[in-house]
């Protein structure tokens, strides 16, 4: 099975909320997470809340609370994907996602995931 990797914090600097904003009837987060039910997820959070609501509602989905120092509108994504990296045992092709793509359709997924194993 493929992984996809979705970093997810509390605070966004320039549009405040953005990642739980309602969207329709459910939160931005909800939408994207809910069109990958075919892939492990593993979402790395500095919300509890979060992290306590993915694990109730998702069976594919693998929460890291992301370390004080990883937490920041300065942090570089590749060192929060590392700290996930090291804190479970993924196999395979890592794709990284972010909640603000919801229009991102499951086909397009695939389909990068056909080009990485076939180059």
């Amino acid at each position: 099975m493929n992984n996809i990797f979705i970093p997810i914090k509390e605070h966004s600097e320039r549009v405040p909320n953005k990642n739980f904003r309602l969207f329709g009837n459910k939160p931005l987060y909800q939408h994207t997470i809910d069109k990958l039910s075919e892939f492990n997820i593993f979402v790395d959070t500095d919300s509890v809340h979060l992290k306590n609501e993915l694990l109730k509602r998702y069976t594919n989905v693998q929460v890291n609370m992301r370390r004080k120092d990883l937490v920041g509108d300065k942090v570089s994504v590749c060192d929060i994907m590392l700290d996930v990296i090291q804190n479970f045992n993924i196999t395979g092709n890592l794709l990284q996602m972010h909640v603000t793509s919801p229009f991102l359709n499951t086909e397009t997924i695939n389909k990068s995931f056909n080009i990485i194993e076939n180059t």
